[in-house]
């Protein structure tokens, strides 16, 4: 196992990239609800914050919380929607796409969307208000008529997030790292 970590490390040192211990606070999708995985350009050993998930032929991962970790809890929230399909094949209303909170039931709208270009895919960010940073357990859930694929509505089963804490060790690039 040490020789493994020797050799992540000389490969980071090679590449510009850092190994960093830390422990990270982050909502934790479930593991029967898609494929897991890290955010582009950051790679936890042991720990994942997206699910990814086909629906309508097309993939859609999905993060919630900030796309580094966390110093402490915010009021607030994102939820990050990566959609891997040409634009013209699918349309989403980032409206009903919504946040219902675990300990409450109550059902969050975003106030804020912005979409962005990533790569091959469009990446949505969307806002959602306090309480949503608050909560322990998150539901994102896709309202009928939220996601157009070839011009048919289809309807993601919702997914699933809990608040965890755990230890891990990030290999990235520097501005991986905040």
């Amino acid at each position: 196992m040490s020789r493994l970590f020797a050799l992540l490390g000389a490969a980071c040192l090679l590449t510009a990239c850092t190994a960093y211990p830390m422990t990270r606070t982050f909502y934790e999708p479930m593991s029967d609800e898609g494929q897991l995985r890290n955010q582009p350009g950051c790679t936890f050993l042991h720990t994942r914050d997206t699910v990814q998930t086909q629906v309508g032929g097309i993939s859609l991962s999905v993060l919630v919380g900030p796309e580094r970790a966390p110093a402490d809890r915010q009021p607030d929230l994102n939820v990050t929607l990566s959609f891997d399909a040409p634009t013209a094949h699918w349309d989403l209303n980032t409206d009903k796409v919504v946040i219902v909170t675990g300990r409450s039931g109550k059902v969050l709208r975003r106030d804020l969307a912005t979409d962005s270009m990533v790569a091959s895919a469009t990446r949505w960010t969307l806002h959602y208000p306090e309480p949503a940073g608050l909560e322990d357990r998150i539901e994102v859930r896709f309202e009928a008529g939220a996601l157009v694929v070839g011009g048919v509505a289809v309807e993601p089963e919702p997914l699933h997030f809990r608040r965890v804490k755990k230890s891990d060790v990030l290999f990235g690039s520097f501005n991986c790292v905040e």
